[in-house]
């Protein structure tokens, strides 16, 4: 069987799509799969070289090609849906019916997409599909209520249902609100899955320190990932070693004076700028003692987080808001860290100074939970469960 994984979103070698297409080459290579990446038109040489990509995707699966206030979503559901459906068909090898095409990604566009593909075929010769969701744009935001593109999701599935035979298709997410929350809006059941990670780093083992923590915060420097909250955070928290990358560049002017908002903020403050390779990501989560993730949880109420993710698995402690997805598992004893309540420079402050206070106690839970979290929430965890899931046997050749 061979396994098409269709990483519209893979371009480059930052962020998560190299990290997990690379777990996923792994994960097959160790079942006796066979993996396809079809990946962006763009995608760099180095990327391509690494999966053994086929560049044939027009569309991100963050894009919208229409602006238009009133009918923009559905123009753009069409018109990147069509874009889908036509990397699938340029494979260059005939997908068939013994076939598992895995979308990780999914939005309505790939879903749309992956109806119209169904479509081209013969119904003897349409393959197995995995639709796997972690985005709520279907949700106003900073609210819980469902939004235009909702009725998008429920059209592009029904349309996949009118060509597809659902016992042979997942539709995936990861985390309980996720999984309640999509069923919903998709008018069928989601299945609640691991989140498909890849961990190419061991795990922190205890390490000196100095006298006081280092707290991080890595990632997109973006709004709604709390990028201008920063400079008061550090202000109120001087005592504590930081180290904040500032990604892309340029983002800094979130920020009121710029750099020097951060700098002047406090002792012992480290900014790197850019979007780094995962190595070098990888050099800064290991230096961090404490991962905070200042997120608003009215707008990222739902989805998974690769920072968080990465420092749960890396043994580090974690400041993060409630009612989101990473609440979830540090409520069930599945990750070492300090909630905070509102979106506020007080209360996310308070929170850091309660992380920085119960360090010592906080830390070896983090790093006793480690283990179980890079074997239960990994793209290895998440493809078993998807082959059992399908009743589809796999010839493992070892790790």
């Amino acid at each position: 069987m061979r396994l098409w994984v269709a990483e519209n979103g893979l371009r480059d070698r930052t962020g998560h799509h190299l990290n997990n297409s690379l777990g996923l080459l792994r994960a097959c290579a160790a079942r006796g799969l066979e993996p396809r990446f079809l990946v962006h038109r763009r995608a760099e040489r180095e990327v391509l070289d690494a999966v053994g990509g086929k560049p044939v995707f027009a569309f991100m699966p963050y894009e919208s090609v229409s602006t238009d206030p009133l009918a923009g979503p559905l123009e753009s559901m069409l018109v990147q849906g069509a874009g889908f459906a036509d990397g699938l068909g340029a494979a260059g090898e005939s997908i068939g019916a013994d076939d598992l095409v895995v979308v990780p990604t999914a939005t309505q566009a790939e879903v749309y997409g992956c109806a119209m593909f169904m479509n081209r075929l013969a119904p003897a010769s349409r393959p197995r599909l995995i639709l796997h969701f972690c985005l709520e744009n279907f949700l106003f935001p900073r609210t819980m209520q469902l939004g235009v593109e909702a009725s998008l999701y429920r059209f592009a599935v029904r349309e996949l249902e009118r060509v597809a035979d659902f016992q042979r298709v997942l539709l995936t997410a990861s985390g309980e609100r996720m999984v309640e929350t999509l069923g919903k809006v998709l008018g069928r059941p989601a299945l609640l899955f691991p989140m498909p990670k890849h961990y190419p780093f061991e795990a922190a083992a205890a390490r000196p320190r100095a006298s006081a923590p280092c707290v991080s915060v890595l990632g997109h420097s973006l709004p709604k990932k709390g990028f201008a909250l920063v400079p008061a955070l550090v202000a109120g928290n001087p005592s504590v070693r930081w180290l904040v990358q500032v990604s892309p560049p340029g983002e800094e002017r979130l920020w009121p004076a710029g750099l020097e908002s951060v700098a002047n903020a406090a002792t012992h403050v480290e900014t790197v700028t850019g979007s780094l390779e995962p190595q070098a990501y990888y050099g800064l989560l290991a230096r961090t003692d404490i991962a905070l993730l200042p997120y608003d949880a009215t707008q990222l109420p739902l989805r998974t987080s690769g920072v968080f993710a990465e420092a749960v698995a890396a043994g580090k402690v974690v400041v993060a808001p409630r009612r989101t997805w990473m609440a979830e598992h540090i409520e069930a004893g599945r990750a070492s860290g300090v909630l905070f309540e509102h979106w506020s420079v007080e209360d996310i402050g308070s929170a850091v100074a309660e992380a920085v206070a119960r360090f010592e106690d906080l830390s070896p839970a983090a790093q006793r939970l480690a283990p179980a979290w890079r074997d239960t929430q990994c793209v290895a965890a998440y493809l078993d469960k998807a082959l059992a899931t399908l009743g589809v046997a796999r010839a493992t050749t070892g790790a």
